[in-house]
């Protein structure tokens, strides 16, 4: 759309706007992908497909993916708000602190995902990728397995 002509006196200014679909940096296709194989192989590894299962596959793949992550010193207490506020955490161990009045204080120490969803389809390519291999590891080669290695493994 053009706009040529204004009212006098005024500064002729010529505007054009393109108005498109809106394009994911990632496909719905790429994440469904993704969470089938992460199921899959928290089956293989976790004998289980449940949600907590299937998280904590999904931050080993994150992890090995040496995609950024936050290191994160916290109570206890913290750990459904980081759950809330980060799409992946996984717990590393404990840690004392001296506080400031002399006692000491146990905190947990997470490492914290911003996750997938902000990945464009060359970072999910290349962490489905890796999955498919950690299937692969693993001895998982079903023939849904199959059908998306032969897509993605070009």
């Amino acid at each position: 759309m053009k706009n040529k002509k204004l009212k006098k006196n005024k500064i002729e200014t010529i505007l054009e706007v393109d108005i498109k679909p809106y394009k994911s940096r990632r496909s719905i296709e790429q994440n469904a992908a993704l969470w089938f194989l992460l199921t899959k192989l928290s089956e293989a590894i976790n004998g289980s497909k449940d949600k907590t299962s299937v998280e904590e596959t999904y931050c080993l793949m994150l992890e090995e993916a040496n995609v950024a992550s936050e290191f994160i010193l916290a109570p206890k207490e913290v750990e459904d708000s980081l759950r809330r506020n980060f799409r992946a955490i996984s717990f590393k161990g404990t840690r004392n602190v001296e506080t400031k009045d002399g006692r000491t204080k146990e905190f947990n120490i997470y490492q914290c995902y911003i996750g997938s969803s902000k990945y464009n389809t060359k970072e999910m390519y290349q962490l489905i990728i890796n999955t498919l291999q950690k299937l692969d590891d693993n001895g998982v080669r079903d023939s849904e397995v199959e059908a998306f290695r032969r897509k993605y493994e070009k």
